[in-house]
C-alpha cells in the first residue's frame, strides 16, 4: 500500500478496498512499515497503523517485530499478509492467511537481489507452513508450492486477480499514428528487457509495419544500461523510453497499443497481460510459469530466452491483420474471466 504502482502494490490496494467494502461489518486494521499512499475507504471501522521506515531492506524486519505487537494490542482475530511473509511471532490464537504471488527465489533466483532472495528463502517456507490458508494468484504458483511442500495442498486456494482498469477506461478512439508495441514492467532482469530490445531490432528488418516500441516502467535494479543498448542496436529513433507514468497515461498507452510485449523469464501472475487484454490488445508473452494461464488465447506464446522466437512473433502479428483481429477478440473474452469480486472460472 506504500508502493501501489508495482504489481503486488496494485493487488494490495484494489483487493483491500474491495474487502473493506464487502465486509463492512468487520473491524479493519491496516499495518505498514511506512506511510501509505494508496487510497483506502475512510470509515470508522478502518484503522491505519504505520511506521516511518525509509529503507526498504528494513521493512521485513520491522514487520516481523512490530506487527505481532500491534496484532496483540488490537486483539486481531484474523491476520492476512498480502505478500509472501507472515510474522513468525504472530500468536497461534490468530487465524493466519498469506498470499503467495510467485516463487521467484526458487525458479528464477538470478533475477533477484541477494537480500531479497535470502528473505524469501527464509520466510516464505515458514509462512506457508504456519498459515491456516494459502492464497495463490495463479494455478501455476499453486502447483509450484505443492511440488515443493505437498503437505500443504489442502489449504491452498487459487484466486485470480482482476484488471486494475474498469470497463469504461477503454472508451474512445484509437490513436491514428503508426501502431506501436508496448512494454510495461519494472526495469529489472526478470522482465527480460534486453532480449525484448534485441528482438524488436531484429523485427525491424522485416516488411512489417510496426516501427515503434514504447517502454513504460520505473527503475528497478540490475546493470542493464537501456539507453546504451538502444544506441548500440541502432534503434534510438524507434524506441520511446517513458519511465514511470500515471494510471491515466497508462490506460491511454494500453488503449492505443498494437500489442503488448511481455516475455518475462518468470511471473506469478503478470498484471500488464490482463490489463492490456482488457483493452483488446493482444500479448506476446512467455510459454512458462503463469503467463499462458493468464493470456489464454489472447496472444502468442514464445520462448523468453530466444530472441529469434520473440522477433518472429512480432513479425507474425504485425503482418497478419486477420490474426491480430482474432487475438484481439480472444483477449477481450479472456480478460472478462478475471474479476476482483467474483469467481468466473
Amino acid at each position: 500500500l506504500s508502493i501501489p504502482t508495482t504489481g503486488i502494490g496494485r493487488y494490495c490496494a484494489r483487493l483491500t478496498t474491495e474487502l473493506i467494502s464487502t465486509f463492512s461489518g468487520c473491524e479493519w486494521f491496516v499495518y505498514s512499515d511506512r506511510p501509505m499512499v494508496a487510497s483506502l475507504p475512510i470509515a470508522a471501522n478502518v484503522h491505519l497503523r504505520h511506521g516511518a521506515i525509509k529503507q526498504r531492506n528494513l521493512s521485513s524486519i520491522y514487520a516481523q517485530v512490530v506487527f505481532p505487537m500491534w496484532a496483540r494490542q488490537d486483539r486481531i482475530d484474523l491476520f492476512w499478509s498480502p505478500r509472501h511473509h507472515l510474522p513468525v511471532l504472530l500468536s497461534r490464537n490468530v487465524k493466519q492467511v498469506v498470499t503467495i504471488h510467485d516463487l521467484v527465489w526458487k525458479y528464477s533466483p538470478q533475477t533477484m537481489t541477494m537480500l531479497g532472495r535470502l528473505l524469501e528463502h527464509t520466510l516464505m517456507p515458514l509462512s506457508i507452513k504456519k498459515a491456516d490458508a494459502v492464497v495463490t494468484v495463479s494455478r501455476a504458483t499453486a502447483n509450484s508450492i505443492v511440488e515443493t511442500w505437498p503437505e500443504v495442498e489442502q489449504k491452498i486456494h487459487v484466486i485470480h486477480s482482476g484488471s486494475h482498469f474498469g470497463s469504461t477506461w477503454g472508451e474512445g478512439k484509437r490513436d491514428d499514428q503508426t501502431p506501436y508495441l508496448l512494454f510495461v514492467g519494472t526495469l529489472e532482469p526478470r522482465k527480460n528487457l534486453e532480449r525484448v530490445l534485441r528482438a524488436f531490432a531484429e523485427s525491424l528488418t522485416s516488411q512489417a509495419s510496426l516501427r515503434c516500441l514504447k517502454i513504460v516502467g520505473g527503475d528497478g535494479w540490475g546493470d542493464l544500461d537501456i539507453v546504451s543498448l538502444i544506441d548500440s542496436l541502432g534503434i534510438a529513433s524507434y524506441v520511446d523510453v517513458l519511465g514511470f507514468v500515471s494510471d491515466e497515461d497508462l490506460q491511454i498507452l494500453y488503449h492505443d497499443a498494437f500489442a503488448l510485449l511481455m516475455p518475462s523469464l518468470y511471473e506469478g501472475f503478470g498484471f500488464p497481460i490482463l490489463e492490456s487484454m482488457s483493452f483488446g490488445v493482444p500479448v506476446i508473452t512467455s510459454n512458462r510459469s503463469s503467463m499462458p494461464e493468464v493470456a489464454g488465447q489472447g496472444g502468442i506464446l514464445v520462448d523468453p530466452e530466444s530472441v529469434t522466437d520473440i522477433s518472429s512473433a512480432i513479425v507474425t502479428i504485425a503482418s497478419d491483420p486477420a490474426l491480430h483481429e482474432q487475438l484481439s477478440a480472444n483477449a477481450i473474452r479472456q480478460a472478462s474471466r478475471f474479476s476482483w469480486v467474483e469467481a468466473r472460472w
